[in-house]
């Protein structure tokens, strides 16, 4: 009897791995964890009335979100023009891509955010001005006008809805802290 066990344990340890292999082929890898979406960081929020052709001005805001690891990201911009020429409300809430760019025409040294306005098929530059953003015109220069042409930072007790305030002195308001906003990639 011993003669006929010792094929039949052989076949049924061949069975029995040639089955554990075939197992362990069907087993899927496992699947790998999904990462994360990198997170935007928002920069800031800046405020102010802007000079006018044919307005007494408009009420801007400006909100910007860093891209992770880029010299950039996307940006909010709500504006309501005042007392415009023909009567009525005007206004528009944009949003799109901005980039930090170096050097202006007065000043190569300086840090400008310019912020891609689609539906005006051009862009808009800010440059930083210690925490402010300073509005410039089509060829990186300042703006000369009767009207300040800056954003100032609205502080973190200040209500952040949907409209930018009328008042500029209220968005005046800063936290003290006189360093450059943040350049995004950094």
């Amino acid at each position: 009897m011993s003669g006929m066990l010792r094929p039949l344990a052989a076949l049924a340890l061949a069975a029995s791995v040639t089955t554990f292999a075939a197992c362990r082929r069907a087993e899927a890898p496992p699947a790998a964890a999904p990462q994360p979406a990198p997170v935007e960081a928002m920069l800031g929020v800046w405020e102010g009335t802007l000079p006018c052709a044919d307005c007494a001005g408009i009420v801007t805001r400006v909100t910007l979100f860093a891209a992770p690891g880029a010299d950039g990201g996307r940006f909010e911009l709500t504006e309501s023009y005042l007392e415009p020429a023909g009567g009525g409300e005007r206004g528009a809430r944009r949003s799109g891509a901005f980039a930090t760019e170096s050097g202006t025409a007065d000043d190569p040294a300086a840090v400008v955010y310019r912020l891609d306005v689609e539906d005006e098929g051009g862009a808009r530059r800010f440059l930083v001005n210690g925490n402010d953003l300073q509005m410039l015109d089509a060829e990186g220069r300042a703006i000369v006008s009767d009207q300040d042409p800056t954003l100032r930072p609205l502080s973190s007790t200040e209500p952040a809805g949907d409209e930018p305030a009328a008042d500029q002195d209220a968005a005046a308001a800063t936290d003290g802290d006189e360093t450059a906003p943040p350049k995004p990639g950094i």
